[in-house]
């Protein structure tokens, strides 16, 4: 009788532990089932800027809000570097913060003409950007004050980047 009872409560705990596991995967699924994010560098990033991703099945969509929210980053990142005085380092990220802005308005632009090839090269030069930023520090051998900044705008690019590979001729 009690092995009985032990092999009816080991399936009824495995049959709950994998509902459970299939349920995350449904969540994830949920966010991520269209494909949009779950092909992108940093897919959770991508789920929390575009906010009801499941809902979104165009690419073209999703890259456009994407460009817009990273603009806003930008923005706030230029902002904090230009608070932090005039080092040639801090007023060379926001020259670069000033390129990384125009070459995503460029990417708007790219992508309401429908031009793909100059939305990817656009893109690719907003990477550059941030990574201009860095190096700045790393070559003088000195901590970057805006490293976590330029870290999630990168992320945030990256993810652009795989967004707009999604985007059909």
């Amino acid at each position: 009788m009690a092995i009985k009872f032990y092999t009816s409560f080991s399936l009824v705990f495995l049959a709950a532990a994998g509902t459970f596991l299939l349920s995350g995967q449904g969540a994830e699924a949920r966010i991520f089932g269209n494909g949009l994010c779950r092909d992108s560098d940093y897919p959770m990033l991508c789920g929390k800027i575009l906010k009801g991703a499941e809902f979104f099945t165009d690419p073209k969509l999703a890259t456009g809000i994407y460009i817009k929210a990273l603009i806003d980053e930008t923005n706030k990142a230029k902002l904090r570097a230009a608070a932090f005085g005039q080092d040639a380092k801090v007023k060379a990220c926001v020259s670069r913060y000033d390129d990384a802005i125009d070459n995503l308005l460029k990417s708007l632009n790219n992508l309401k003409q429908n031009d793909a090839g100059s939305l990817m090269s656009s893109l690719s030069a907003v990477v550059s950007s941030y990574g201009s930023c860095a190096d700045e520090f790393a070559d003088a051998g000195q901590r970057n004050p805006f490293a976590a900044t330029t870290k999630y705008n990168s992320r945030m690019a990256s993810n652009c980047l795989a967004l707009a590979s999604q985007i059909k001729s």
